[in-house]
């Protein structure tokens, strides 16, 4: 069954990628410090600065396709990478790589390949990544937009019930996390849960998952995100605890717009779209973004 589940996991992100190039995706694996990455972008038409968009935990970057076609509109380009392990994107020879690399290697590509400011947006784990990298490179990060973002603390119960959701060995264990993402979970996530182990059941996820993320924004990593902020928080979040949201508002800096929407769950770029870019698009052009 695993065997199967892998096949059918591929052909899906196969069937994605290809439903990609339709919406004007071009994919190619780069090399940047030793490793290999699969990127995706799209030319832009707009005078905004480039995005660069970051995945979540056991996701990829085509999580992002929904959106691509509207931030093109908006902005000069549009670049999505398959973090290390993730996707696409190999296991580094070394094993799983920890976040702090992440950010690493993510610095080398804004700095080395996108060689110009960007607007970096961040889904989940993706978001915590996307504040590290600001608050590390902020002459290469123009503005941010957090969706969900990771990496608020939790308590102990929370911690551990968090990684006992992404201990996925069977379909029932898929479906329940595949609910928790959704503030409605999508018929295919209900019918075929058993094809979206091999996605939740990564070495890359495993090891994150072990780590922890929930204290790896510290209050003093937030002070120096200075840059334009967008942090959208559903308030269908099931996955997250909501104590998150509130430490945000508390530890952001004042500049920041931290937005709790109805109707939206854990990932909002894949499950509502337009009304996400229509949020996006209002705090852009308010400030000066496009």
């Amino acid at each position: 069954m695993k065997v199967g589940a892998m096949h059918v996991f591929r052909l899906y992100q196969h069937l994605s990628k290809a439903a990609g190039r339709v919406r004007g995706l071009h994919s190619y694996d780069l090399k940047l410090r030793g490793h290999t990455l699969r990127l995706y972008a799209k030319r832009g038409r707009g005078g905004g600065p480039p995005a660069v968009l970051l995945h979540g935990l056991g996701g990829y970057a085509l999580t992002y396709s929904k959106i691509f076609s509207a931030l093109a509109k908006e902005l000069s380009a549009v670049y999505a990478l398959d973090l290390p392990g993730y996707g696409f994107s190999p296991m580094p020879a070394g094993g799983p790589m920890p976040l702090e690399e992440m950010v690493g290697l993510l610095g080398s590509f804004l700095e080395e390949e996108v060689q110009e400011p960007v607007f970096l947006f961040g889904n989940s784990m993706g978001g915590a990544l996307a504040a590290q990298l600001a608050a590390s490179l902020p002459k290469q990060v123009r503005a941010l937009c957090l969706l969900a973002p990771a990496g608020a603390p939790m308590n102990e119960e929370e911690a551990q019930g968090l990684a006992k959701l992404y201990d996925i060995q069977n379909a029932r264990q898929a479906r329940a996390l595949l609910r928790r993402l959704f503030a409605r979970a999508p018929w295919y996530a209900e019918w075929f849960a058993g094809f979206f182990v091999p996605m939740f059941n990564l070495p890359s996820v495993h090891f994150i998952r072990e780590r922890g993320m929930e204290k790896c924004l510290g209050v003093e990593v937030l002070h120096k995100l200075g840059m334009p902020t967008l942090l959208i928080w559903g308030a269908r979040e099931k996955l997250l605890p909501y104590g998150g949201i509130e430490y945000f508002r508390e530890h952001l800096p004042k500049g920041a717009v931290v937005l709790e929407v109805q109707g939206f769950g854990h990932m909002p770029q894949w499950e509502s779209p337009k009304k996400c870019m229509r949020i996006w698009k209002e705090f852009a052009q308010k400030q000066g973004l496009i």
